[in-house]
Parts: structure tokens; sequence; C-alpha cells
């Protein structure tokens, strides 16, 4: 059973939780009568309830499914763009990977980290050879594009 509170004698402080602060609301619930004893007993101290703190951190991955990291680079370099080719390639190697998404994901993300930027659409990236390497999150070796084979039977196409 979780504990309902806990009392901190050095702070002076009770510590409850939400369900039983809420419970404690009804008048006449065994854990109102709870907290009458409590405050009954500790008169001088002060009741909280902590909150959990929210991350501030957005998710960079969201709605970036293959088609979309596909549809972004052609309308940023063009449709013959060398990534287009590259995320192919990359989406065919990627069953080798421990997280087969997260792999091309990572690709996609060093390279058009500021795919959400409307400004970004207008400059093309530069250094189009540095986007032909992917490194391998395990043994942290940095793999050329073109070394990378697809496996059998593995779908070349994005989706």
């Amino acid at each position: 059973m979780k504990t309902k509170y806990k009392i901190d004698y050095l702070k002076q402080i009770v510590v409850i939780t939400k369900e039983f602060a809420e419970s404690a609301g009804i008048v006449g619930s065994t854990d109102y009568n709870l907290m009458k004893k409590i405050r009954r007993e500790f008169p001088e101290y002060d009741y909280i309830m902590p909150t959990r703190k929210r991350s501030k951190q957005t998710n960079k991955r969201k709605n970036l499914s293959y088609e979309n990291m596909e549809k972004y680079i052609s309308i940023r370099e063009g449709a013959n763009s060398v990534n287009i080719s590259n995320l192919h390639k990359l989406i065919a190697a990627s069953p080798i990977q421990p997280s087969h998404y997260a792999f091309v994901a990572d690709w996609f993300l060093t390279y058009y980290g500021d795919y959400r930027s409307p400004q970004a659409l207008f400059t093309k990236v530069e250094n189009v050879i540095s986007h032909n390497e992917v490194v391998n999150k395990k043994t942290g070796e940095v793999i050329a594009i073109e070394d990378l084979t697809p496996l059998d039977g593995a779908e070349q196409s994005v989706g």
C-alpha cells in the first residue's frame, strides 16, 4: 500500500499525496478523520503536496516520419538530392541497428536539426559530402553511407 503522508520532523512539514488530499476533502471519510488527527497532533507543521516538474524539453522527433524526412529534404535541396538517396540507404540498412528509427532520425537531426524553422527552408545545406556518413552508436564507428548494404528483403522505399 502506498504511503498517504510523510512527516518530516526536522523541517516541520507533512508531505501528503494528491490522492490523500482529495479523499481527505470528503467530510466524514476515513482520510478526512486521519487528516484531522494529524492536524491536531502537529498544528504548527506546514502541509505540502509535491508537484512534478515538467520537462521543458520538446520532442524533436514529433511528426518526424520517414516520409516527412524525405519531403523536407526534397523541398530544401531538391527531389534529386544526394541526401534523398542517402536517406533511402539508411532506411534500407537500419534493420541491423538496435533501434531502426532512431538510427535514421539521428542522422536526419544531425544535419537538419533546424527543420522546424521556416528560415531553414531557404538555405541549402552546405558540405553535402559530410552528410554521407553515419555513426554507429554502439561502437562509435563512422560508416560511409555508400558502404551500407540493405538486408535481403529490406524495402528500398520510404514509409
